[in-house]
């Protein structure tokens, strides 16, 4: 369970911008659980972290959420095609638009990089996810389309794939590795290629190895800089084109408690509610709204109350017998989720049942 708390007006100062590179007071602060370590969000340290929370604002996703947690065509990015009568094959065209905010476009090797990452996990230290369930990503070097073919039965999950910060510049990557070709490299198999762009995939967007503000972003934001503490200032991509955001200059940070949106160092804080927090009735003495919802990457089983279960002493003994680490398992090779990323545990109350959250732990 999570709790966003944000302003329910925020003040915007009409005074001189900070310094570039430098935050101020009045810059708004978006405030996560622990300090950003990674825009990487397919790596296995931004999967255990959530960099996707982070990088829905450098890379976003080829969909993006929307109401009652649809997945939305991120058309900004790219448009996603299922083959006609191939539901397992599905053609992307990547927008003449995107574009990464040091001018280079947003190409099909980008998704490619992707794909080989998830595959060669021994190399590149990533967290594979539904990518696993990718057989091929047919792609021309530096073209803006390219087919993705899945395994049998998946490609009904299409929508799923590509995430946020998952899509990454394989320009940077490989200019990084020594690499002139990531596609020659990918087909050909090169040993020495591979191994080189894994190294450079793996710490070029560490935050404390790279400095943010050299990588470049094809969405709304880039990272104008990394203070000491490890907050980032992100400032806006002049090379987006889509909606332009309703706010210049952001700082995420980490120390994600609701005490600092009470005494006015936060404007929102994403973060897990922990006991000791302040109340409500704090939040809204601040000026904060709060919305608690059952989060989107939560599952609820909740048995029946007739027949056999109609007692809840059958419930609970039903729930006994369930084997959690089964059902990880299974879950984990259905949905392509690392076991590490699946957990169940018994929610409250007499229905019984059980909980079983897709999120990093």
């Amino acid at each position: 369970m999570a709790v966003a708390v944000a302003a329910a007006a925020v003040t915007v100062s009409c005074g001189t911008d900070g310094e570039d590179g430098a935050t101020t007071e009045e810059d708004f602060t978006y405030v996560l659980d622990s300090t950003p370590v990674t825009t990487n969000a397919a790596s296995s340290t931004g999967v255990v972290t959530d960099a996707a929370k982070l990088s829905a604002r450098l890379y976003p996703g080829a969909f993006i959420p929307g109401p009652g947690n649809r997945l939305l065509p991120n058309t900004d990015l790219v448009t996603a095609t299922p083959e006609d009568g191939n539901p397992d094959a599905v053609d992307y065209v990547i927008a003449d638009t995107a574009t990464y905010s040091d001018g280079a476009p947003v190409v099909c090797d980008d998704f490619l990089l992707s794909w080989v990452a998830a595959h060669r996990t021994d190399l590149f230290a990533s967290d594979p996810g539904l990518m696993t369930r990718v057989r091929d990503v047919s792609c021309v070097a530096g073209e803006k389309k390219f087919r993705v073919d899945f395994d049998a039965g998946a490609g009904q999950r299409y929508r799923e794939l590509f995430g946020p910060g998952e899509v990454l510049p394989s320009h940077t990557v490989a200019s990084a590795a020594g690499v002139p070709d990531v596609v020659d490299a990918v087909n050909t198999g090169d040993p020495d290629a591979l191994a080189a762009l894994g190294r450079s995939w793996t710490s070029t967007f560490d935050l404390a190895t790279t400095d943010p503000a050299t990588v470049p972003t094809y969405g709304p934001f880039r990272i104008e800089a990394r203070e000491g503490d490890g907050a980032l200032l992100l400032s806006a991509n002049p090379e987006w084109s889509g909606d332009r955001p309703g706010i210049d200059r952001i700082v995420v940070t980490g120390g994600g408690d609701l005490a600092r949106a009470v005494n006015g160092t936060a404007d929102v804080v994403d973060a897990a509610v922990r006991p000791g927090q302040p109340t409500d009735a704090d939040l809204a003495a601040a000026g904060f709204t709060v919305d608690r919802t059952t989060g989107s990457r939560i599952d609820g089983l909740t048995l029946a109350t007739d027949g056999v279960f109609a007692t809840a002493d059958n419930r609970r003994a039903f729930t006994r017998c369930i084997d959690r680490d089964a059902v990880v398992a299974a879950v984990a090779t259905s949905t392509g989720a690392s076991g590490r990323g699946v957990h169940t545990h018994p929610p409250p109350g007499p229905r019984t049942g059980l909980l079983l959250s897709l999120s990093p732990i």
